[in-house]
């Protein structure tokens, strides 16, 4: 998915699989096709999208999220998938406003507020403002 098949080790996974296995590419492009000359010499098969003798590779040309949208609704999968997206978009972004929440609260001194569980003795220790006639 989303790839251009060129940099390893991605480059050599579509030659990795049995000669049965059908293969998708999802892409805004296709890609990692044969290369007439590198087949001539036994270096890789490549992708065969549109040869007559192709019986495995199907490129789907169009972004990631639609080509696996795509993919799920062939599956009978797609509720579930776009359930799946929702619910992950919603943890993630709750995850992102407590973040925020947690960076603007400010204490006394001005310094973002943290839900310090250090024990006091060691955060005195550690706490170079604190005097040391004051430990």
């Amino acid at each position: 998915m989303g790839t251009s098949l060129v940099v390893q080790p991605f480059a050599s996974l579509v030659n990795r699989v049995p000669e049965d296995c059908p293969r998708l590419l999802i892409n805004r492009e296709k890609s990692g096709q044969v290369d007439p000359l590198m087949q001539m010499l036994g270096f890789g098969r490549g992708m065969d999208f549109d040869s007559p003798n192709n019986y495995r590779d199907v490129a789907f040309e169009g972004t990631c999220d639609d080509g696996c949208v795509r993919l799920a609704e062939l599956l009978g999968w797609k509720d579930e998938l776009l359930n799946l997206v929702e619910t992950e978009h919603a943890r993630i972004d709750a995850e992102k406003k407590k973040k925020k929440d947690e960076a603007t609260k400010t204490n006394k001194t001005g310094k973002a507020a943290t839900s310090d569980t250090t024990p006091k003795a060691e955060t005195k220790l550690n706490n170079p403002d604190i005097p040391s006639e004051k430990l």
